[in-house]
């Protein structure tokens, strides 16, 4: 229980006394003055005094919510391409290695690969004459962006389970990969916690069958920098044990960085801000203004249609039910 002091003057300070992190304070009834006029032994009215009586009243009960910091999970889909097709993931073990190409100034190359290409040495953005040397028995697809458009706003309206402020964006020249960015800081109470809430998230991705990488920040810059970590120990360390290449910096910079030395995020978040303009730019400043979370962060929110409607590309024919029993599975967990 908590007492209050006799003088009036203190009861706002007392009352501000309730911590602002409980969710419900029963404060005692206030103390308020009694102006009932007095009467003396003659019987004679004396002048109307204040003096101090407890109120008979049923305490009030005060509600206060717990103050809810910003908290941004970033989901990368380095194989998007490959991932939003919607048999791939469900072709039996022993088949062709499967690879996505797209063409460019005449020349056709790799933007996306299965595990099995991806243990032969392909990778993205490799020619698609070098990954045949390594596959030569590989299946080949040909980009459909529309496809991965659609299947990536699907995406976006399954994170919509977890937040309202959702950001979805496919692959181009100033995005490596297709990305997913949405703010779980308000939804953590609701799921029981960070940890349950990430478990959830990894269960769902991991029955729809895609591939990501995940981070979890302050904001959605710092997530995203967390996602391109190359090892959970970068992670453990941090935004300043992050390498130069987990930000999101163009290519010109973050050569003109390691050409002076820097090689980790925490070399570069300790210059003065003076420093970082004159010598590489108020872009730098910038993103890492958005990366700490002292600018915002600019990205558009996807918002859920009108109506729902899916449709998903089979690239061959479907000879057992397995493969329809994981398209269903996957626009259930949509």
């Amino acid at each position: 229980p908590m007492s209050l002091p006799a003088n009036p003057r203190s009861l706002p300070a007392a009352a501000a006394s309730v911590s602002r992190y409980s969710n419900a304070a029963a404060l005692p009834a206030p103390v308020l003055p009694d102006y009932s006029p007095a009467s003396n032994a003659s019987g004679n009215s004396r002048p109307l005094v204040p003096s101090w009586r407890r109120c008979v009243q049923a305490p009030a009960t005060i509600f206060l919510n717990p103050i809810v910091f910003p908290m941004w999970l970033a989901l990368r889909l380095p194989h998007w391409a490959l991932d939003s097709r919607a048999d791939t993931s469900a072709r039996p073990p022993g088949t062709s290695p499967t690879l996505v190409v797209a063409e460019q100034r005449g020349r056709r190359y790799v933007v996306a690969a299965d595990a099995c290409a991806l243990e032969q040495g392909v990778r993205r953005g490799m020619l698609l004459a070098d990954a045949r040397m390594r596959l030569p028995d590989a299946r080949v697809l040909t980009r459909h962006i529309a496809g991965e458009v659609a299947a990536l706003e699907r995406l976006g309206g399954w994170a919509w389970h977890y937040s309202s402020q959702v950001h979805i964006a496919r692959a181009s020249d100033r995005i490596e990969c297709a990305r997913v960015v949405f703010e779980i800081g308000a939804s953590l109470r609701l799921f029981g916690g960070r940890q349950r809430l990430l478990e959830r998230v990894r269960a769902d991705l991991d029955r729809m069958g895609y591939r990501y990488t995940l981070g979890v920040g302050d904001s959605p810059h710092a997530a995203l920098a967390f996602a391109r970590a190359p090892s959970p120990k970068h992670r453990a360390k941090g935004l300043a044990g992050l390498p130069l290449t987990c930000l999101d910096l163009d290519a010109q910079t973050t050569l003109s960085l390691k050409a002076s030395g820097l090689r980790l995020a925490g070399e570069l978040l300790a210059l003065p801000p003076g420093t970082l303009v004159r010598r590489y730019g108020k872009h730098t400043l910038d993103e890492l203004e958005r990366l700490r979370g002292r600018r915002p962060h600019g990205l558009d929110f996807y918002t859920l249609p009108q109506r729902y409607g899916t449709r998903h590309e089979l690239t061959g024919a479907v000879e057992t039910t397995q493969g329809l029993v994981f398209v269903l599975r996957r626009v259930f967990a949509e």
